[in-house]
């Protein structure tokens, strides 16, 4: 029996974008921790079902794995734990996205795995409340409502004709929307917000420069008046909910922080030490994990600061060029691309760096490096070698 390469690649970089949420339910049912099985998985069929390989992305895993590598070697023992994690994100996991893909089927099998897992969830709801971070399981349900969220904006989703993968959408979004809700994450929620507006401008109606950027720069303006009056619309929306009865855990919690002062959860304090020490060696930087050698808490909670911190202004102008230049093609570049590249580089960009900009560590983030890969290996997508 033939092999359908391209279903197959499909459904790998599926499970590597919902790898997160797929260990944590198999964990709270099993108590079996298959994260790494996971990534090896994918890792080796992708190498099985290619044609050839890419040496440019060699170079780029190559050139990227010199800091933890260096770290490995000079500096302490916590730093082996992090080049394991980088292998296992950068090299097995995002390797899957440099095999030619569909979006449109990477979405659907996200949406049927998020489903599939929805009885476990149901189920063994407690177990996975009570093994780890909330937050976290936000970040990882994230995939399942961002490829739901693309079938309701793209594809005639409204039309009289009904099918499976419509449905299933509908019940992905409304169930992991309300845990997202339930579990409240602001980096979450952000990411939301941003895909949509990100996917609209990806849609031919917005081709026009002049609409697009006056469409952003309404949105921009929002986005400051709602930063700058925060506590006063929480406030306000909450007073209208208790007036009701209503009940809603996160508003509640997200009130009482703004009350207390302590929206930021202690972030700025976060920001202000790793400033202090990318201050002791700005050029070269202080290793990997040197945040966590230096203070208590085990990350810097924010990209920008922690590439700086751990390989100096070098290792900031190497990684800021797949970041901003996937930003670029995104809002001004996108026109060069198939459907199928401009909208993973908005998945990808949504699930990885609005949470690494404030919280997560980038050697962990498969979406990064995905994201990382998929840019410089972006000129295989024009729409003219299509």
């Amino acid at each position: 029996m033939k092999i359908n390469i391209n279903k197959v690649n499909n459904f790998l970089v599926a499970l590597a974008l919902a790898s997160n949420y797929v260990s944590i339910c198999i964990y709270a049912i099993t108590g079996i921790t298959t994260y790494t099985i996971i990534a090896f998985f994918v890792f080796v069929i992708s190498i099985i079902i290619r044609d050839e390989i890419n040496k440019q992305i060699v170079y780029i895993i190559f050139i990227s794995s010199l800091l933890p590598v260096f770290s490995v070697v000079i500096l302490k023992e916590i730093e082996c734990i992090i080049f394991l994690e980088y292998f296992i994100q950068s090299l097995l996991f995002a390797w899957c996205i440099t095999i030619k893909f569909d979006f449109y089927c990477v979405c659907k099998n996200i949406v049927y795995i998020y489903i599939i897992l929805f009885w476990g969830m149901l189920l063994h709801g407690k177990e996975i409340d009570t093994g780890g971070s909330l937050m976290g399981l936000t970040y990882a349900i994230l995939p399942g409502i961002l490829s739901s969220l693309y079938f309701i904006i793209n594809n005639n989703f409204f039309s009289l004709k009904i099918n499976v993968t419509k449905i299933l959408s509908l019940l992905c979004l409304f169930y992991y929307i309300g845990l997202s809700i339930n579990y409240f994450s602001r980096g979450a929620v952000l990411a939301i917000f941003i895909y949509i507006i990100l996917i609209l401008i990806q849609k031919e109606e917005y081709n026009l420069s002049s609409k697009r950027m006056i469409f952003i720069f309404l949105v921009f303006i929002l986005l400051i008046l709602f930063t700058l009056y925060f506590n006063h619309i929480l406030r306000s929306i909450n007073q209208i909910i208790n007036k009701n009865y209503i009940k809603v855990p996160f508003l509640n919690e997200m009130y009482f922080r703004s009350i207390n002062n302590t929206q930021l959860d202690g972030r700025d304090i976060y920001y202000n030490n790793s400033i202090e020490l990318f201050k002791k060696s700005p050029i070269f930087g202080n290793g990997t994990a040197s945040f966590a050698r230096y203070y208590s808490a085990n990350y810097d909670h924010n990209i920008i600061l922690q590439i700086m911190n751990e390989g100096g202004i070098l290792n900031l102008i190497f990684y800021m060029i797949p970041i901003l230049g996937s930003l670029y093609i995104i809002i001004f570049d996108y026109d060069k691309y198939n459907n199928n590249i401009k909208y993973m580089f908005v998945l990808l960009f949504c699930i990885s760096i609005i949470r690494l900009l404030f919280s997560y560590i980038l050697w962990r983030e498969q979406g990064f490096w995905m994201l990382v890969i998929l840019f410089w290996n972006r000129k295989k997508y024009y729409i003219i070698n299509k």
